[in-house]
């Protein structure tokens, strides 16, 4: 039996605590000079539907910051630093914390280097965490103790403030390692492309009309029912994002699920649906009713876009092969596969070649993928699912 490998601790950093608005002012310019910062956020999401900002932590290189949100209402003075070209924005896992630069800068920071991304094109897996990187690139474990902290409390206390400015500290180095590789092995390109497309996605976002597809059992239902559900989605997130608080607080995806099937036409009929809480019978029934009215009066559109349902025959075939073909390509040129095409991409491909669509490549494998997945893509496509 192999004994796992023994990693040593982290130096203890130094960082200081920035609570002051003229203090953050001019620290932003001294960043501006830098050629690279890493940056991360703490925040919680328990109760609501956007995170609460808790920190946001700053390593040039040379020092470490620990920026308090509550303490630092306006955070703009970020916004020509998140701007600059000059400065390479470095993060690890960035979705997450690009939401909370939206929310308190009101955009996201360019250029970006994301560590594990550029981790996936190095052939090193998809989802490379954080602590797994550091150990492997430092051999220093990372404690995960303060992890689930609770970050909007205050004063933070000593043993958060350590943890939190280690999650940056090494991050310059990563970047300048990894930088070098990814421009060796001739990846540089498409490592700035995609790191582009997920600066502009922001599928933090919500899109209310969509909202409905990311219910796992929707495509189950018939045309009228999923014409409820998708009215009751819709209305579910824009209520979620008006009371900020998660989507289940207002209704369950299964709650949901079994009003569009019942299409109740009274209170009583929606009393009768088991495990809506009273509560959200007296807050909501009157909006549920209206909504199951209006879609049974015809005042919706007459058909909205089917949501994926499991592959069968010739359909599963084809995905299988198309599984074959990414991690082929993925292979050759020492990349996740991930990186090529998700499930879900893969899924879109083949829902839109049966839809006879005239682009049936979706977005998402458009860009510097496509030059190296769609042909093949297409042809398996053709040879499976062509009526022909």
């Amino acid at each position: 039996m192999t004994e796992a490998p023994e990693y040593a601790q982290p130096e203890p950093v130094d960082a200081e605590l920035v609570t002051d608005q003229a203090r953050l002012a001019e620290l932003t310019e001294q960043w501006a000079k830098c050629d690279c910062i890493a940056i991360d956020t703490e925040f919680v999401r328990t109760r609501t539907f956007y995170a609460i900002p808790g920190l946001v932590q700053i390593h040039d290189g040379e020092n470490g910051y620990l920026i308090d949100p509550i303490a630092i209402p306006d955070f703009s003075d970020l916004v020509d630093l998140f701007e600059n070209p000059e400065v390479v924005k470095i993060l690890h896992a960035c979705s997450e914390d690009l939401e909370i630069f939206d929310q308190l800068v009101g955009m996201v920071p360019t250029p970006l280097f994301d560590t594990q991304v550029a981790a996936a094109f190095l052939g090193k897996g998809y989802s490379l965490g954080y602590r797994g990187l550091i150990e492997d690139m430092f051999g220093v474990s990372i404690p995960k103790e303060e992890t689930r902290s609770n970050w909007v409390q205050r004063p933070l206390t000593d043993a958060q403030l350590d943890y939190a400015i280690l999650d940056v500290v090494y991050l310059p180095e990563v970047y300048r390692r990894f930088s070098e590789a990814l421009e060796s092995q001739g990846k540089s390109e498409w490592f700035e492309l995609e790191m582009a497309r997920i600066a502009e996605a922001r599928n933090w976002i919500p899109d209310p009309d969509n909202a409905y597809l990311k219910i796992k059992s929707a495509w189950k239902l018939d045309q009228s029912s999923l014409k409820l559900l998708q009215q009751l989605a819709k209305w579910r997130e824009k209520k979620a994002v008006s009371e900020d608080k998660p989507r289940s607080f207002v209704l369950k995806d299964g709650q949901l699920m079994a009003i569009a099937r019942l299409q109740p036409e009274s209170f009583t009929e929606l009393s009768g649906i088991e495990d809506i809480h009273p509560g959200a019978l007296k807050r909501y029934g009157d909006d549920i009713l209206d909504i199951a009215h209006s879609v049974a009066e015809g005042s919706t559109p007459l058909s909205i876009k089917p949501p994926l349902a499991p592959l069968r025959g010739q359909a599963s075939a084809c995905y299988k092969e198309f599984v074959t073909i990414i991690k082929n390509v993925a292979e050759r040129i020492d990349i996740a596969s991930e990186l090529l095409a998700t499930r879900k991409d893969l899924e879109a491909l083949i829902s839109n070649y049966m839809g006879s669509s005239d682009t049936p490549l979706p977005a998402s494998l458009s860009g510097w993928k496509a030059p190296l997945v769609a042909e093949p893509l297409l042809k398996c496509a053709e040879r499976y699912l062509s009526p022909d």
